[in-house]
């Protein structure tokens, strides 16, 4: 039924190949959780799921031992400033093909 085919796996906001070598890594390994579909052979009644990985980045600024916010412009790399905080949402869909601009007693029919 709805396990028996892969998913269709989408990487959202993990760039391209300028992409920093931790979000290449994320990217490849999410892609390789799955495997590959073939897009010439695919059926459409195979595609019957979707797993999405959605990189969020946030920026925070930093605050010192006293809880002040820091107002210092300098890289994150030197410790001090706007740190990048990244999480990634995952969702898991099921999805169904329907038929469009077909009469609704067909429709039910098709089904």
């Amino acid at each position: 039924s709805l396990l028996e085919s892969p998913p269709i796996v989408v990487t959202n906001n993990f760039g391209d190949q300028t992409a920093p070598p931790q979000v290449k890594l994320m990217r490849i390994t999410f892609q390789n959780m799955f495997p590959a579909i073939n897009v010439a052979t695919v059926k459409l009644k195979e595609c019957r799921r979707v797993v999405l990985f959605h990189l969020i980045e946030e920026e925070h600024e930093e605050q010192n031992d006293r809880g002040d916010k820091t107002e210092s412009s300098s890289t994150p790399s030197e410790g001090k400033g706007k740190t990048v905080q990244q999480r990634i949402e995952v969702r898991h869909y099921a999805i169904r093909a329907t038929p469009v601009g077909v009469n609704p007693k067909v429709r039910r029919l098709i089904q």
